[in-house]
């Protein structure tokens, strides 16, 4: 039997159906469609107008079937009327995917709230905000003559490696906003779409980090290990400037 539960989001909730519940615990749909009318009589108007939706399905004839919607509070108060060591295993299965599908949504809308707090949907006026202090120390530990910009072009790669360790998703939503033409240039520094609260606070205090690492260190491999070390990729390490 497969062992793919099918559970999916519809206005802010998770919801399965009763032929998903009625194949896994092994019993006919016909057979599952009565308990869920017995719960009517049993539950409140409430709860069963919350947790569970009428619907419809077509069968293998192309008939159209009746059947439910329900959430994880009506799936649980269902499954009760179902007994045997199979019914737990199946039971203890969705809510396993419940749990876990729930967890996933809940970290993908914290993404976003971080990402909104972090990315302006337009740029602002370029100003300076990667010191020279910053590169200088790139040209030092990679025993370069400083002469100022303009800066080879693989500063640039390490940058945007840099930028890449800013919470989770702010790199791609740049890229987003500011997408390379056909000669891979940027109309835009990413920097001019943070915001000013919170973007760029963070920008600053990751450059006078990474300033600090490079002052520390003798060679680019090791300010490299030590950057890895410090500041993975999706740097968790910036979630203090995230209200929530």
């Amino acid at each position: 039997m497969n062992d793919e539960i099918k559970i999916f989001e519809k206005d802010n909730q998770l919801w399965t159906n009763s032929q998903v519940v009625a194949e896994k615990f092994g019993k006919r749909h016909d057979n599952v469609l009565p308990v869920i009318e017995k719960l009517k009589e049993e539950c409140s108007g409430e709860f069963m107008l919350l947790n569970f939706k009428e619907d419809t399905y077509k069968d293998k004839r192309g008939n159209t079937q009746p059947m439910y919607n329900m959430t994880r509070d009506g799936f649980s108060m269902l499954v009760t009327r179902f007994t045997g060591k199979k019914a737990t295993q199946w039971t203890e299965k969705f809510i396993g995917a419940f749990n876990s599908i729930e967890k996933t949504l809940i970290r993908l809308a914290r993404n976003a709230h971080v990402i909104n707090q972090f990315v302006l949907p337009g740029p602002t006026k370029w100003k300076k905000r990667f010191s020279d202090e910053y590169y200088k120390e790139i040209y030092r530990l990679n025993k370069w003559e400083w002469k100022g910009p303009p800066y080879y072009s693989v500063v640039g790669t390490w940058t945007k490696d840099f930028y890449n360790r800013l919470p989770k998703g702010i790199l791609g939503e740049l890229e987003k906003l500011n997408p390379s033409d056909e000669n891979g240039n940027r109309k835009y520094k990413h920097h001019q779409l943070l915001t000013e609260d919170v973007g760029i606070p963070a920008l600053r205090y990751f450059i006078m980090a990474l300033t600090a690492l490079m002052s520390a260190s003798n060679s680019w491999g090791q300010f490299v290990r030590l950057c890895r070390k410090a500041y993975p990729i999706g740097g968790e390490q910036f979630d203090f400037f995230i209200e929530e």
